[in-house]
């Protein structure tokens, strides 16, 4: 099952908002991708592991605090529909019935 999860997500809280950094951010860390739930917590994205201290390095030189960083895993419902690909099957049987009802 660990090869059907494919990538690293960390979620960091934080002291304040990244916008005006994610950019920064995702360039000095190519392989990480970075999101931005809410104003105080970011999701760092990877296909490998991350190494975390140099992120924060970077974090704390810009006056943000990190509080808190915790791996997010997928769910067992999140790995089934990536590995079956249900999802995918069930939109297309969704857009099929909508045609026949017209």
């Amino acid at each position: 099952m660990e090869n059907a999860e494919h990538e690293h997500k960390i979620k960091l809280v934080l002291n304040d908002s990244i916008k005006e950094i994610r950019e920064e951010l995702e360039n000095n860390f190519q392989n990480c991708k970075v999101e931005i739930p809410d104003e105080n917590s970011c999701l760092i994205i990877s296909k490998e592991r991350v190494a975390l201290l140099p992120i924060l390095q970077l974090l704390d030189s810009k006056g943000v605090s990190v509080y808190e960083a915790k791996e997010i895993k997928p769910s067992l419902e999140d790995v089934f529909v990536k590995i079956t690909g249900i999802e995918a099957f069930k939109l297309k049987r969704e857009k099929e019935k909508g045609r026949m009802q017209k």
